[in-house]
């Protein structure tokens, strides 16, 4: 009799593991997912409001002006803001233009290079990237008050968004554990 008791809460066991470790990994995925998909929107739309801001501007008479403009709004935004023309670095707001000018012309780094052939290659206009921890959501510009054309470029952290699909994992987890450990203590007591 015994035996069969043990039998019976192994194929249990069994059961329970199955039918919450599927849901779980769905749920997980779907979750993370969504998660990316929303970083991804929130670094689009600040990339628009800072175009717009750009387009809205009366101008900038020196490179210097734009630099100052982009620290304060990064600031504000709590993103990196960089300025690109011909793949080349004009302005950044997480570098002081004194630091920038005696850098000479500074090339963008790879991975922005590989958005800006993406975006040469085709007919898009803008695109959105998570790597890294960061996101990256690149847009060309034309004909900029001032400046001319170019691409603006903005960076921001993915560590928020990645500490929160972390504890809901841990969560999830824990959850279900419990379910595993318990269920059978409560049914067969």
């Amino acid at each position: 009799m015994k035996s069969f008791r043990i039998k019976l809460l192994l194929y249990f066991i069994i059961l329970v593991l199955a039918a919450l470790v599927i849901p779980f990994w769905h749920y997980g995925s779907t979750v993370n997912q969504e998660i990316l998909n929303e970083a991804k929107d929130d670094a689009l739309s600040d990339l628009e409001i800072a175009e717009w801001l750009l387009y809205n501007h009366p101008g900038f008479d020196e490179v210097k002006e734009l630099n100052a403009w982009m620290q304060d709004l990064s600031g504000k935004m709590g993103v990196h803001i960089t300025f690109l023309q011909a793949g080349r670095v004009v302005a950044d707001s997480d570098i002081p233009y004194s630091v920038l000018a005696s850098m000479g012309n500074q090339e963008a780094g790879p991975e922005i290079l590989e958005m800006l052939e993406e975006l040469d290659s085709g007919s898009l206009d803008m695109t959105v990237t998570a790597k890294d921890e960061l996101v990256y959501a690149v847009k060309k510009l034309d004909q900029l008050p001032g400046l001319g054309s170019g691409v603006l470029l903005l960076v921001s952290p993915f560590s928020r968004i990645k500490q929160r699909m972390e504890t809901l994992r841990k969560n999830m987890a824990i959850g279900l554990l419990l379910n595993v450990v318990l269920d059978p203590i409560f049914i067969f007591g």
